[in-house]
């Protein structure tokens, strides 16, 4: 029954005006943007708090194991996750240039890099209190 409500849907909406569509177009344009914001905000969360869990378990491993090194593991741990996921976006980056070689592309990318590293470099100094690594 699930297979056929596509083309049964498909032949229902022929007899829809379009102005339903039109006004439909719009609330599907301020859903999706609520539903992104969403995601951004719990994607953050997540990065904040695999940052906070890997770097407790190294204050841990320094108060219950002192120098077997095992703080410096998890803190080396947290250095190779930060650097795979910036590699992860120079990739990203890369293949959009890429992909879509285009005045836009580069109009919308080349300033998202450049915040983007500049924002990196302000989160792992002293200036900023609460910077992370992992956390975008």
């Amino acid at each position: 029954l699930k297979f056929f409500m596509i083309p049964l849907l498909g032949f229902a909406f022929l007899f829809v005006p379009n102005a339903f569509f039109n006004s439909f177009s719009h609330v599907v344009g301020v859903a999706s943007t609520c539903f992104t914001v969403s995601q951004a905000v719990l994607l953050i969360d997540f990065a904040y708090s695999w940052s906070e869990r890997w770097y407790s378990n190294s204050l841990m491993a320094r108060q219950s194991h002192p120098g077997s090194g095992w703080d410096k593991k998890w803190q080396g741990m947290i250095l190779a996750a930060a650097a795979a996921l910036l590699a992860a976006s120079i990739a990203a980056a890369a293949a959009l240039f890429a992909m879509a070689p285009s005045t836009a592309t580069s109009v919308v990318l080349t300033p998202t890099l450049a915040v983007g590293v500049l924002l990196l470099f302000t989160s792992i100094t002293e200036w900023c209190e609460h910077g992370s690594l992992l956390a975008p």
